[in-house]
């Protein structure tokens, strides 16, 4: 349902930008006639206009449309929180896997920067471990990092940027890339 409204709100707003630019409605209707004649929903890949309801929704959008900014606005208004809507759908779709059968664990290539001290940490002399749960993505990136054993804000902190300046092998399933969660420490020792 969102991916049907966000793509008759883009729709609606690329022929706003035509309009803007000065071409007539009666030539631009005749222009997406044509190509909604000429082409069937199954080889226009993404257009939203193909099938005859969106089509005469747009038609009747060209010729009530009015060079009015409040129009732009509503659209974006509309259009934006409903593509922030499908990015976050479509990145929670992606499975993610558990180490276990069949789930080879990611591995650490390169540890990029070390974690660093705090003042305030140096100061109450802490030590110990930032235990954190990631998702080691196929793009050999950790995301989603999550605390699961605190030291200390700051020292926590200063963990999840450590991690997030690392590469990892990805996980694989069956020999090939998948995100897999994994644990990972970080030890912090003072000098």
């Amino acid at each position: 349902m969102v991916v049907a409204r966000l793509n008759h709100e883009q729709e609606l707003a690329c022929d706003e930008v035509v309009l803007s630019a000065g071409v007539s409605a009666d030539f631009y209707a005749n222009v997406l006639l044509d190509v909604a004649r000429e082409c069937s929903s199954s080889l226009v890949l993404g257009c939203a206009m193909t099938g005859s309801s969106p089509l005469r929704q747009r038609l009747v959008h060209l010729f009530e449309w009015r060079k009015d900014a409040i129009h732009a606005r509503r659209r974006t208004a509309v259009a934006i929180p409903l593509l922030l809507l499908l990015l976050t759908t479509v990145s929670f779709a992606e499975k993610i896997y558990k180490v276990g059968p069949g789930i080879v664990p990611p591995k650490v290539l390169e540890k990029g920067e070390e974690p660093q001290y705090t003042q305030e940490a140096k100061a109450a002399k802490i030590e110990g471990t930032v235990g954190l749960t990631i998702v080691v993505g196929t793009d050999q990136r950790a995301h989603d990092i999550k605390v699961t054993k605190s030291l200390d804000p700051g020292m926590d902190a200063s963990a999840i940027n450590s991690i997030k300046t690392w590469r990892f092998q990805p996980g694989t399933k069956n020999g090939k890339p998948v995100p897999v969660q994994a644990k990972i420490e970080v030890n912090f020792h003072l000098q």
